[in-house]
């Protein structure tokens, strides 16, 4: 007939495997979550994507039925026969804008025609030096002229 369970001597042995069982597993943990902290600390930071640090839209307003030119500022540098820019109207209609590359790479200038009072929005996708692809809308205010 079988039995269930164990004798004293089958006991003390299950719960000295469990015990370094456990103490292995909490060692494996801190070391793992060690290397992964160090890792996290040693390595240089990587950007995957140009991002859109500033826009002279936000310097001075746009003021209406006068041509002006927008810079566009991002985090890295672009490859400029890459770089699209769209001005997208008040009536939802898009218009390809020229793109001049800035010297340092890391900018775009546009130039906007004389614009009437109202929302626009300047869509634009740009291709970073390392590959990624970065699309963005950036809207904006034509103010009336005084």
């Amino acid at each position: 007939m079988w039995s269930i369970g164990f004798s004293l001597g089958d006991e003390r042995l299950v719960g000295r495997q469990m015990e370094v069982t456990w103490r292995y597993r909490v060692r494996r943990c801190t070391l793992a979550g060690a290397v992964l902290v160090l890792a996290g600390i040693a390595a240089p930071a990587a950007h995957g994507h140009a991002i859109l640090t500033k826009a002279t839209l936000e310097e001075k307003p746009i003021l209406a039925n006068t041509a002006t030119s927008v810079t566009l500022h991002f985090n890295s540098r672009l490859e400029p026969g890459f770089t699209r820019v769209i001005l997208v109207d008040r009536t939802r209609q898009e218009h390809a804008l020229e793109v001049a590359p800035g010297e340092m790479g890391d900018t775009v200038t546009v130039h906007l025609p004389a614009l009437a009072p109202g929302m626009y929005a300047l869509r634009y996708k740009v291709l970073a030096v390392d590959g990624h692809v970065t699309e963005g809308l950036l809207r904006f205010r034509v103010q009336p002229a005084e």
